[in-house]
């Protein structure tokens, strides 16, 4: 069953990125109508190390910055999500660009508690602060899905949790090119 679900999404991901793909124009005029667009994009983007949410890019030449943030708030919990991203491209092509990067998250997250103590007497209200930074570092692909849309894909290795924890990171973005 398992085999069948990875065999249908794998079909299904080939299908919609090889007819995304037929469509754009391969000569090297097409190629330079894209680098000469908007230096700047807006979209979604999230990752261990580059955060999470809304996301803006900014690429005046071979290197992008990308800037992430998503604030969530209610009654009892703060949870904001910053980003800073430096993309740097080794590669250039028609279809996608290779790059390499290095990306900094500092997550906000504080946790309001009520202890109600048995027997009943006074409540208490605590306020749990678990702030982190998470840094990482490591390769990536920018493919062109239309004339104006970007899939970034980056894998690579971070530190999380202020440093306390090494390991493998992934990080996605959808960016519309303005």
């Amino acid at each position: 069953m398992k085999t069948i679900k990875l065999t249908l999404l794998t079909f299904a991901i080939l299908a919609f990125t090889t007819n995304s793909f037929s469509q754009y124009e391969e000569n090297n005029k097409a190629k330079e109508e894209y680098k000469n667009k908007s230096k700047h994009a807006v979209g979604l983007a999230a990752g261990f190390s580059t955060g999470y949410g809304l996301s803006y890019q900014y690429t005046p030449n071979k290197i992008t910055f990308q800037l992430a943030f998503a604030p969530l708030k209610d009654d009892n919990m703060t949870l904001i999500s910053t980003g800073l991203t430096f993309i740097y491209r080794i590669k250039e092509g028609d279809k996608l660009n290779f790059f390499v990067y290095q990306a900094n998250h500092y997550i906000v997250d504080r946790e309001t508690r009520t202890n109600y103590p048995y027997p009943p007497g006074t409540p208490s209200t605590s306020t749990i602060n678990n702030d982190r930074f998470n840094n990482g570092i490591g390769l990536g692909f920018e493919f062109f899905i239309g004339e104006n849309v970007l899939f970034d894909l980056m894998t690579g290795y971070g530190a999380r949790n202020n440093f306390k924890e090494l390991g493998l990171t992934g990080e996605i973005g959808l960016f519309y090119k303005l």
